[in-house]
């Protein structure tokens, strides 16, 4: 049995992406839910943008600067 690497759960290895060391189900996520945590300075907790499905860690996504100069324009 191994341990996928995004939902921890156990599964044979024939259900098992060798290269990415996870289950199929995480595979195959296309990571349609995801959650951002911002940065905490009174908790120390980093920022993080996560699948809600799967629990892959994302890349974060890139500031979007042009709606932040509209809504300081208004």
């Amino acid at each position: 049995m191994y341990t996928c690497c995004q939902c921890e759960n156990q599964f044979p290895l024939s259900q098992m992406e060798i290269d990415e060391r996870m289950c199929q189900e995480c595979f195959d996520c296309e990571h349609d839910s995801a959650t951002y945590q911002p940065w905490e300075q009174d908790t120390n907790v980093p920022e993080s943008y996560s699948c809600d499905d799967c629990g892959k860690e994302l890349e974060l996504p890139e500031p979007d600067y042009m709606s932040e100069s509209k809504e300081y324009n208004l």
